[in-house]
């Protein structure tokens, strides 16, 4: 019980923002090309959102008649900053030791 009242809860802060049918089909289109299937309704939801927002600030950036470059969404666009960290050190190793080592000898014997 408690988990659908998360879901509905989550639902309906996502569905405060405004969607409209360009943004439907890229989204649809963005996950079609990059292949996403999500765990469930609410991560799907949660992701949708993030893809919103970064699909928001390259439209501004992209419009912005002041700009030497253009943005694309990648396969990221879907994850925040923090989500996308968490990412990419998942292929580093785990445990990283940093050795500070003083008066070590030139050789050992």
């Amino acid at each position: 019980m408690l988990a659908c009242v998360f879901i509905l809860a989550v639902y309906g802060t996502l569905t405060i923002v405004e969607t409209n049918g360009q943004s439907d089909f890229d989204w649809w289109t963005w996950k079609l090309v990059h292949q996403k299937i999500y765990f469930d309704v609410a991560s799907e939801l949660i992701h949708r959102h993030i893809w919103e927002e970064n699909y928001r600030r390259l439209q501004k950036h992209n419009t912005n008649a002041n700009t030497t470059f253009t943005m694309e969404l990648n396969h990221l666009a879907d994850q925040k900053q923090r989500m996308h960290s968490l990412t990419v050190t998942l292929d580093e190793p785990i445990l990283r030791f940093e050795h500070h080592l003083n008066n070590v000898p030139d050789a050992w014997d």
